[in-house]
Protein backbone atom coordinates (compact mmCIF):
# COMPACT_ATOMS: atom_id res chain seq x y z
CA UNK A 1 0.00 0.00 0.00
CA UNK A 2 2.95 2.04 0.80
CA UNK A 3 4.28 1.76 -2.46
CA UNK A 4 1.54 2.38 -4.71
CA UNK A 5 0.73 5.49 -2.36
CA UNK A 6 4.11 6.55 -3.20
CA UNK A 7 3.52 6.09 -7.13
CA UNK A 8 0.03 8.07 -7.05
CA UNK A 9 0.73 11.54 -7.93
CA UNK A 10 -1.79 13.83 -4.97
CA UNK A 11 0.47 17.34 -6.17
CA UNK A 12 -2.69 18.10 -8.35
CA UNK A 13 -4.95 17.88 -5.00
CA UNK A 14 -2.38 19.51 -2.43
CA UNK A 15 -2.10 16.31 -0.53
CA UNK A 16 1.19 15.40 -1.80
CA UNK A 17 2.50 16.31 1.96
CA UNK A 18 -0.48 14.58 3.70
CA UNK A 19 -0.76 11.18 2.25
CA UNK A 20 2.19 9.07 2.75
CA UNK A 21 0.63 6.03 4.40
CA UNK A 22 -2.52 4.05 4.62
CA UNK A 23 -3.58 5.79 8.13
CA UNK A 24 -3.59 8.64 6.38
CA UNK A 25 -5.86 7.67 3.88
CA UNK A 26 -7.52 6.23 6.47
CA UNK A 27 -7.84 9.34 8.21
CA UNK A 28 -8.82 11.36 4.81
CA UNK A 29 -11.49 9.41 3.60
CA UNK A 30 -12.91 7.68 6.86
CA UNK A 31 -12.62 4.28 5.41
CA UNK A 32 -10.49 1.00 6.06
CA UNK A 33 -8.17 0.79 2.88
CA UNK A 34 -6.88 -2.51 4.46
CA UNK A 35 -9.82 -4.86 4.80
CA UNK A 36 -8.53 -6.53 1.50
CA UNK A 37 -6.87 -6.06 -2.12
CA UNK A 38 -10.88 -5.98 -3.72
CA UNK A 39 -14.19 -5.25 -1.19
CA UNK A 40 -16.84 -6.57 -2.61
CA UNK A 41 -18.73 -3.02 -1.90
CA UNK A 42 -20.22 0.08 -3.72
CA UNK A 43 -20.00 3.87 -3.48
CA UNK A 44 -22.61 4.32 -1.58
CA UNK A 45 -21.54 2.11 0.60
CA UNK A 46 -18.65 3.41 1.26
CA UNK A 47 -20.19 6.83 1.55
CA UNK A 48 -22.61 5.54 4.21
CA UNK A 49 -19.86 3.83 6.08
CA UNK A 50 -17.71 7.48 5.66
CA UNK A 51 -20.38 9.51 6.78
CA UNK A 52 -21.12 7.54 9.65
CA UNK A 53 -17.92 7.51 10.86
CA UNK A 54 -17.52 10.79 9.91
CA UNK A 55 -21.03 12.08 12.50
CA UNK A 56 -19.52 9.46 15.31
CA UNK A 57 -16.13 11.71 15.54
CA UNK A 58 -18.13 14.45 16.20
CA UNK A 59 -19.83 12.93 18.57
CA UNK A 60 -16.60 12.15 20.82
CA UNK A 61 -14.90 15.14 20.16
CA UNK A 62 -12.23 14.09 17.52
CA UNK A 63 -13.14 16.00 14.59
CA UNK A 64 -11.47 19.50 14.24
CA UNK A 65 -13.59 21.90 15.07
CA UNK A 66 -15.71 20.04 17.06
CA UNK A 67 -13.75 19.34 20.35
CA UNK A 68 -15.52 21.64 23.21
CA UNK A 69 -18.81 21.54 21.40
CA UNK A 70 -20.48 19.02 19.82
CA UNK A 71 -23.30 17.40 19.77
CA UNK A 72 -26.44 17.97 22.19
CA UNK A 73 -27.33 15.73 24.65
CA UNK A 74 -30.70 15.12 22.73
CA UNK A 75 -28.94 14.26 19.30
CA UNK A 76 -26.02 12.76 21.17
CA UNK A 77 -29.30 10.31 22.60
CA UNK A 78 -30.83 9.83 19.50
CA UNK A 79 -27.18 9.14 17.66
CA UNK A 80 -26.04 6.30 20.15
CA UNK A 81 -29.60 4.62 20.27
CA UNK A 82 -30.42 4.84 16.90
CA UNK A 83 -28.71 6.40 13.94
CA UNK A 84 -25.28 5.56 14.30
CA UNK A 85 -25.52 2.00 13.04
CA UNK A 86 -27.40 1.29 9.81
CA UNK A 87 -28.97 -1.98 11.08
CA UNK A 88 -29.66 -0.84 14.52
CA UNK A 89 -32.03 2.01 12.14
CA UNK A 90 -33.25 -0.51 9.98
CA UNK A 91 -34.51 -2.65 12.95
CA UNK A 92 -35.71 0.88 14.39
CA UNK A 93 -37.40 1.90 10.95
CA UNK A 94 -39.30 -2.31 10.92
CA UNK A 95 -40.80 -2.07 14.41
CA UNK A 96 -42.13 1.82 13.38
CA UNK A 97 -43.80 1.13 9.88
CA UNK A 98 -44.38 -3.12 10.39
CA UNK A 99 -44.51 -3.93 14.33
CA UNK A 100 -47.04 -6.65 13.86
CA UNK A 101 -44.03 -8.95 12.21
CA UNK A 102 -41.94 -8.60 15.07
CA UNK A 103 -44.68 -8.36 18.19
CA UNK A 104 -45.68 -11.74 19.32
CA UNK A 105 -48.89 -11.27 21.60
CA UNK A 106 -47.50 -14.33 23.53
CA UNK A 107 -44.48 -12.86 24.56
CA UNK A 108 -46.31 -9.94 26.05
CA UNK A 109 -45.04 -8.82 29.62
CA UNK A 110 -47.42 -6.89 30.72
CA UNK A 111 -50.55 -8.86 30.34
CA UNK A 112 -53.54 -6.52 31.59
CA UNK A 113 -56.16 -9.29 33.18
CA UNK A 114 -58.63 -9.14 30.45
CA UNK A 115 -56.31 -10.07 28.09
CA UNK A 116 -54.60 -13.04 30.35
CA UNK A 117 -58.42 -14.31 29.85
CA UNK A 118 -59.07 -14.34 26.80
CA UNK A 119 -55.71 -16.13 26.35
CA UNK A 120 -57.10 -18.73 28.51
CA UNK A 121 -60.49 -19.13 27.19
CA UNK A 122 -58.88 -19.91 23.76
CA UNK A 123 -56.39 -22.70 25.22
CA UNK A 124 -58.85 -24.67 26.65
CA UNK A 125 -60.50 -26.02 23.66
CA UNK A 126 -59.43 -27.06 20.39
CA UNK A 127 -59.02 -23.94 18.21
CA UNK A 128 -62.42 -23.46 16.36
CA UNK A 129 -64.32 -20.52 15.08
CA UNK A 130 -67.19 -21.18 17.43
CA UNK A 131 -64.69 -21.36 20.39
CA UNK A 132 -62.83 -18.09 19.29
CA UNK A 133 -66.10 -16.25 18.37
CA UNK A 134 -67.25 -16.74 22.22
CA UNK A 135 -64.00 -15.90 23.29
CA UNK A 136 -63.39 -12.77 21.76
CA UNK A 137 -67.00 -11.60 22.14
CA UNK A 138 -66.37 -12.05 26.35
CA UNK A 139 -63.55 -10.34 25.26
CA UNK A 140 -65.03 -7.08 23.68
CA UNK A 141 -67.42 -6.95 26.73
CA UNK A 142 -65.37 -6.57 29.80
CA UNK A 143 -63.03 -4.13 27.21
CA UNK A 144 -66.40 -2.21 26.76
CA UNK A 145 -67.25 -2.82 30.48
CA UNK A 146 -63.55 -0.58 31.04
CA UNK A 147 -63.82 2.00 28.49
CA UNK A 148 -67.32 3.18 29.79
CA UNK A 149 -65.77 3.90 33.39
CA UNK A 150 -66.43 6.95 35.01
CA UNK A 151 -63.33 8.30 37.19
CA UNK A 152 -65.03 9.62 40.48
CA UNK A 153 -62.36 10.71 42.23
CA UNK A 154 -58.66 10.54 43.09
CA UNK A 155 -55.15 10.50 45.44
CA UNK A 156 -52.07 12.57 45.12
CA UNK A 157 -49.05 10.48 46.50
CA UNK A 158 -46.81 13.04 46.92
CA UNK A 159 -46.43 16.89 48.88
CA UNK A 160 -47.47 20.00 47.16
CA UNK A 161 -43.72 21.09 45.76
CA UNK A 162 -43.54 17.40 43.95
CA UNK A 163 -46.87 16.53 42.19
CA UNK A 164 -45.76 16.99 38.67
CA UNK A 165 -43.41 13.33 39.71
CA UNK A 166 -45.69 11.86 42.39
CA UNK A 167 -48.04 8.80 41.61
CA UNK A 168 -51.28 9.22 40.97
CA UNK A 169 -54.48 7.36 42.45
CA UNK A 170 -57.91 7.14 40.42
CA UNK A 171 -60.86 5.07 41.65
CA UNK A 172 -63.58 4.53 38.74
CA UNK A 173 -67.21 3.61 38.69
CA UNK A 174 -68.67 1.22 35.87
CA UNK A 175 -72.37 2.61 34.61
CA UNK A 176 -73.71 -0.58 33.12
CA UNK A 177 -73.12 -1.75 36.90
CA UNK A 178 -72.30 -0.84 40.10
CA UNK A 179 -69.05 -2.17 40.55
CA UNK A 180 -65.61 0.30 41.17
CA UNK A 181 -62.48 0.06 39.57
CA UNK A 182 -58.82 1.81 40.71
CA UNK A 183 -55.45 1.94 38.56
CA UNK A 184 -52.39 4.61 38.40
CA UNK A 185 -50.15 6.88 36.96
CA UNK A 186 -46.84 7.29 37.48
CA UNK A 187 -45.96 11.05 36.14
CA UNK A 188 -41.86 10.34 36.72
CA UNK A 189 -42.51 8.36 33.85
CA UNK A 190 -42.15 10.86 31.58
CA UNK A 191 -39.67 11.68 28.42
CA UNK A 192 -37.43 14.46 28.76
CA UNK A 193 -38.18 17.40 26.23
CA UNK A 194 -35.66 17.62 23.61
CA UNK A 195 -36.50 21.42 23.01
CA UNK A 196 -35.17 21.98 26.48
CA UNK A 197 -31.67 23.36 26.71
CA UNK A 198 -28.49 21.52 28.77
CA UNK A 199 -28.91 23.70 31.46
CA UNK A 200 -32.56 22.51 32.60
CA UNK A 201 -33.40 19.15 32.33
CA UNK A 202 -37.40 19.17 31.60
CA UNK A 203 -40.01 16.59 31.05
CA UNK A 204 -42.69 16.55 28.71
CA UNK A 205 -46.22 17.46 30.12
CA UNK A 206 -47.92 13.98 28.37
CA UNK A 207 -46.69 10.67 30.41
CA UNK A 208 -45.62 7.03 28.53
CA UNK A 209 -47.76 4.57 27.94
CA UNK A 210 -45.95 2.37 30.65
CA UNK A 211 -46.78 4.89 33.45
CA UNK A 212 -50.41 3.51 33.38
CA UNK A 213 -51.72 0.66 35.20
CA UNK A 214 -54.68 -1.40 34.26
CA UNK A 215 -58.12 -1.36 36.06
CA UNK A 216 -58.34 -3.38 38.62
CA UNK A 217 -61.75 -4.39 40.47
CA UNK A 218 -62.44 -3.13 43.83
CA UNK A 219 -64.48 -5.59 46.11
CA UNK A 220 -66.76 -2.84 47.68
CA UNK A 221 -70.31 -4.17 48.59
CA UNK A 222 -72.85 -3.27 45.40
CA UNK A 223 -75.22 -0.90 47.58
CA UNK A 224 -77.39 2.42 46.62
CA UNK A 225 -76.40 3.91 50.04
CA UNK A 226 -72.71 4.83 48.79
CA UNK A 227 -72.06 8.10 47.85
CA UNK A 228 -70.46 8.08 44.66
CA UNK A 229 -67.79 10.82 45.59
CA UNK A 230 -67.17 9.66 48.86
CA UNK A 231 -65.38 6.45 47.49
CA UNK A 232 -61.65 7.94 47.72
CA UNK A 233 -57.80 5.90 47.14
CA UNK A 234 -55.79 6.53 49.24
CA UNK A 235 -51.84 4.80 49.76
CA UNK A 236 -50.00 4.82 53.03
CA UNK A 237 -47.95 2.17 54.33
CA UNK A 238 -46.88 0.68 51.35
CA UNK A 239 -50.28 -0.22 50.89
CA UNK A 240 -53.48 0.81 49.06
CA UNK A 241 -56.59 1.90 50.95
CA UNK A 242 -60.07 2.68 50.01
CA UNK A 243 -62.76 4.48 52.06
CA UNK A 244 -65.99 5.10 51.19
CA UNK A 245 -69.52 6.62 53.33
CA UNK A 246 -72.37 4.67 53.51
CA UNK A 247 -75.60 6.36 54.88
CA UNK A 248 -78.17 3.84 56.43
CA UNK A 249 -81.55 5.72 56.48
CA UNK A 250 -83.92 5.44 59.31
CA UNK A 251 -86.06 2.40 59.81
CA UNK A 252 -89.74 3.04 60.56
CA UNK A 253 -91.11 1.83 63.55
CA UNK A 254 -94.46 0.21 63.87
CA UNK A 255 -94.45 0.36 67.81
CA UNK A 256 -95.18 2.87 70.31
CA UNK A 257 -92.26 5.50 69.44
CA UNK A 258 -89.45 5.60 72.20
CA UNK A 259 -88.58 8.80 73.71
CA UNK A 260 -85.38 10.83 73.69
CA UNK A 261 -83.94 10.66 77.63
CA UNK A 262 -81.59 13.61 78.89
CA UNK A 263 -77.83 12.97 78.96
CA UNK A 264 -76.51 11.58 82.70
CA UNK A 265 -73.67 13.17 84.57
CA UNK A 266 -72.51 9.48 84.96
CA UNK A 267 -72.13 8.39 81.90
CA UNK A 268 -70.14 9.06 78.61
CA UNK A 269 -71.12 9.97 74.86
CA UNK A 270 -71.15 6.65 74.07
CA UNK A 271 -73.09 5.29 77.04
CA UNK A 272 -75.76 7.66 76.10
CA UNK A 273 -75.87 7.08 72.25
CA UNK A 274 -75.91 3.27 73.12
CA UNK A 275 -78.80 4.02 75.47
CA UNK A 276 -80.46 6.28 72.89
CA UNK A 277 -80.08 3.33 70.34
CA UNK A 278 -84.02 2.32 69.82
CA UNK A 279 -84.78 6.94 69.45
CA UNK A 280 -82.09 7.13 66.82
CA UNK A 281 -82.17 4.67 64.65
CA UNK A 282 -86.05 5.63 63.88
CA UNK A 283 -85.71 9.67 63.19
CA UNK A 284 -82.07 9.82 61.87
CA UNK A 285 -79.80 8.80 59.42
CA UNK A 286 -76.49 6.95 60.15
CA UNK A 287 -73.63 7.61 58.39
CA UNK A 288 -70.42 5.42 58.82
CA UNK A 289 -67.15 5.71 56.89
CA UNK A 290 -65.26 2.74 55.89
CA UNK A 291 -62.06 1.31 54.35
CA UNK A 292 -60.20 -1.72 53.15
CA UNK A 293 -56.50 -2.44 52.11
CA UNK A 294 -54.76 -4.17 49.92
CA UNK A 295 -52.29 -6.79 50.85
CA UNK A 296 -48.80 -7.80 49.71
CA UNK A 297 -50.28 -10.89 47.70
CA UNK A 298 -52.97 -8.86 45.96
CA UNK A 299 -55.79 -9.72 47.71
CA UNK A 300 -58.20 -7.28 49.88
CA UNK A 301 -59.13 -7.15 53.54
CA UNK A 302 -62.52 -7.32 54.83
CA UNK A 303 -64.17 -4.26 55.60
CA UNK A 304 -63.36 -2.31 58.66
CA UNK A 305 -65.43 0.57 60.05
CA UNK A 306 -63.78 4.08 61.55
CA UNK A 307 -66.49 6.15 61.92
CA UNK A 308 -70.46 5.41 62.60
CA UNK A 309 -72.09 7.83 63.82
CA UNK A 310 -76.12 9.38 63.76
CA UNK A 311 -76.32 12.82 61.45
CA UNK A 312 -78.55 15.43 63.43
CA UNK A 313 -78.76 17.28 59.82
CA UNK A 314 -82.78 17.67 58.16
CA UNK A 315 -82.15 16.43 54.91
CA UNK A 316 -82.59 13.27 53.94
CA UNK A 317 -80.64 10.79 52.36
CA UNK A 318 -80.88 11.53 48.99
CA UNK A 319 -79.59 15.11 49.77
CA UNK A 320 -76.94 13.46 52.33
CA UNK A 321 -75.50 11.45 49.32
CA UNK A 322 -74.91 14.60 47.45
CA UNK A 323 -73.33 16.77 50.34
CA UNK A 324 -70.76 14.13 51.71
CA UNK A 325 -67.38 14.36 50.93
CA UNK A 326 -64.47 12.06 52.74
CA UNK A 327 -60.68 12.97 53.67
CA UNK A 328 -57.94 10.98 53.77
CA UNK A 329 -54.59 12.18 53.54
CA UNK A 330 -50.76 11.27 55.26
CA UNK A 331 -50.58 13.22 58.42
CA UNK A 332 -47.25 14.42 59.23
CA UNK A 333 -47.84 15.79 62.40
CA UNK A 334 -47.41 12.47 63.45
CA UNK A 335 -43.70 10.98 65.21
CA UNK A 336 -44.95 7.60 62.76
CA UNK A 337 -46.67 8.12 59.56
CA UNK A 338 -50.36 8.04 60.22
CA UNK A 339 -53.70 8.72 58.30
CA UNK A 340 -55.74 10.83 58.56
CA UNK A 341 -59.62 10.16 57.39
CA UNK A 342 -62.51 12.34 57.92
CA UNK A 343 -66.34 12.74 57.07
CA UNK A 344 -67.68 15.93 56.19
CA UNK A 345 -71.51 16.84 55.26
CA UNK A 346 -72.43 20.22 54.01
CA UNK A 347 -75.22 21.63 56.16
CA UNK A 348 -77.76 24.76 56.59
CA UNK A 349 -75.68 28.02 56.47
CA UNK A 350 -75.94 30.15 59.82
CA UNK A 351 -75.97 33.93 59.81
CA UNK A 352 -74.23 33.92 63.15
CA UNK A 353 -71.36 32.03 62.29
CA UNK A 354 -69.23 34.31 61.05
CA UNK A 355 -65.90 32.44 60.64
CA UNK A 356 -64.87 31.33 56.71
CA UNK A 357 -65.05 27.86 57.37
CA UNK A 358 -68.37 25.41 56.88
CA UNK A 359 -66.81 22.99 59.42
CA UNK A 360 -69.32 23.81 62.45
CA UNK A 361 -71.91 24.29 60.06
CA UNK A 362 -72.69 20.66 58.96
CA UNK A 363 -71.35 16.82 60.04
CA UNK A 364 -67.93 16.74 60.44
CA UNK A 365 -66.50 13.51 62.15
CA UNK A 366 -62.32 12.77 62.12
CA UNK A 367 -60.10 10.01 63.03
CA UNK A 368 -56.61 9.48 63.23
CA UNK A 369 -55.55 5.53 61.64
CA UNK A 370 -51.90 4.31 62.96
CA UNK A 371 -49.43 1.69 61.31
CA UNK A 372 -51.40 -1.20 63.35
CA UNK A 373 -54.70 -0.07 61.82
CA UNK A 374 -55.71 1.58 65.60
CA UNK A 375 -58.43 3.77 65.08
CA UNK A 376 -58.07 7.51 67.36
CA UNK A 377 -61.30 9.85 67.58
CA UNK A 378 -59.76 13.41 66.93
CA UNK A 379 -62.98 15.36 66.49
CA UNK A 380 -66.84 15.32 66.40
CA UNK A 381 -69.63 17.66 65.10
CA UNK A 382 -73.28 17.35 63.85
CA UNK A 383 -74.06 14.05 66.07
CA UNK A 384 -76.38 13.97 69.41
CA UNK A 385 -73.68 14.38 71.51
CA UNK A 386 -70.12 14.99 70.40
CA UNK A 387 -67.41 14.28 72.71
CA UNK A 388 -64.95 16.77 73.88
CA UNK A 389 -62.13 16.63 71.45
CA UNK A 390 -58.01 17.15 72.68
CA UNK A 391 -57.54 21.05 71.51
CA UNK A 392 -54.81 20.23 69.39
CA UNK A 393 -56.79 17.07 67.67
CA UNK A 394 -59.29 19.64 67.37
CA UNK A 395 -56.89 22.93 65.28
CA UNK A 396 -55.20 19.68 62.94
CA UNK A 397 -59.35 18.32 62.06
CA UNK A 398 -60.35 22.02 61.15
CA UNK A 399 -56.94 22.55 59.41
CA UNK A 400 -57.21 19.38 57.13
CA UNK A 401 -61.26 19.82 57.14
CA UNK A 402 -61.06 23.24 55.12
CA UNK A 403 -58.39 22.31 52.93
CA UNK A 404 -59.57 19.02 51.71
CA UNK A 405 -63.68 19.40 52.40
CA UNK A 406 -64.05 23.24 51.64
CA UNK A 407 -61.29 24.94 49.43
CA UNK A 408 -60.51 21.31 47.46
CA UNK A 409 -64.06 20.29 47.97
CA UNK A 410 -64.17 18.17 44.08
CA UNK A 411 -60.62 18.09 44.03
CA UNK A 412 -57.88 15.22 44.33
CA UNK A 413 -56.60 14.45 48.27
CA UNK A 414 -52.74 15.03 48.67
CA UNK A 415 -50.11 14.69 51.38
CA UNK A 416 -51.52 17.30 53.70
CA UNK A 417 -49.24 20.26 53.80
CA UNK A 418 -47.88 22.26 57.04
CA UNK A 419 -49.45 25.12 57.27
CA UNK A 420 -51.69 27.06 59.97
CA UNK A 421 -55.74 27.77 60.08
CA UNK A 422 -56.63 31.28 60.46
CA UNK A 423 -60.23 32.26 61.44
CA UNK A 424 -61.36 35.30 60.01
CA UNK A 425 -65.01 37.52 61.09
CA UNK A 426 -66.09 39.67 58.61
CA UNK A 427 -68.07 42.43 60.05
CA UNK A 428 -70.37 44.67 57.70
CA UNK A 429 -69.73 48.46 58.20
CA UNK A 430 -72.87 50.43 57.73
CA UNK A 431 -72.53 52.78 55.03
CA UNK A 432 -72.40 57.14 55.80
CA UNK A 433 -74.94 58.66 54.19
CA UNK A 434 -74.13 61.72 55.37
CA UNK A 435 -71.95 62.36 52.85
CA UNK A 436 -71.15 60.95 49.18
CA UNK A 437 -67.21 62.70 49.60
CA UNK A 438 -64.90 59.40 51.15
CA UNK A 439 -64.15 60.80 54.62
CA UNK A 440 -62.10 57.33 56.68
CA UNK A 441 -61.89 58.40 60.06
CA UNK A 442 -62.08 61.85 59.60
CA UNK A 443 -58.95 62.27 57.13
CA UNK A 444 -60.99 63.92 54.18
CA UNK A 445 -59.98 67.28 55.31
CA UNK A 446 -56.50 66.80 55.87
CA UNK A 447 -56.00 64.91 52.88
CA UNK A 448 -57.98 68.21 50.45
CA UNK A 449 -55.61 70.60 52.78
CA UNK A 450 -52.49 68.78 52.00
CA UNK A 451 -53.98 68.73 47.85
CA UNK A 452 -54.22 72.55 48.23
CA UNK A 453 -50.53 73.07 49.86
CA UNK A 454 -48.95 71.30 47.07
CA UNK A 455 -51.23 73.26 44.32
Amino acid sequence: MSTKLGAIQFTALGLAQTLKSAEDLYTHWLLDVLVSQAVPTSRVACAIASLQQYINGISLGLEPGYESEGMSPAQLTTWQDTLHTYSIWHAHQQLRYFPATFLNPELRINKTDNFQQLENDINQSRIQSSFILSAVQSYLGRFEDIANLTTLNGYIDGGIDNMANSTYYFVGKSRAENTYYWRSLDMAKRAMDSSATRTSASKKDTPEASAWSDWQLIPLPASENIPDRSVRPVYFNNRLFIIWAQVVEPTPSFSEPAQLSDFKYDEDEKQYKLRSESFLKTRLSKISLNFIYQKYDGSWSMPQVCIDEYNTLKVNAEGINAATTTIATLDSTTYQPSLFLGLHIKGLKNSTDKTTTELTQGFYQAVRLDLQFGIKPLYSAGTLQDFIANPDDTKLAKQYGAIFAVHNELNFNFHAPTSQLVEVEYTNTPIDESTLAWNYEGKQDKAAAKTECNT
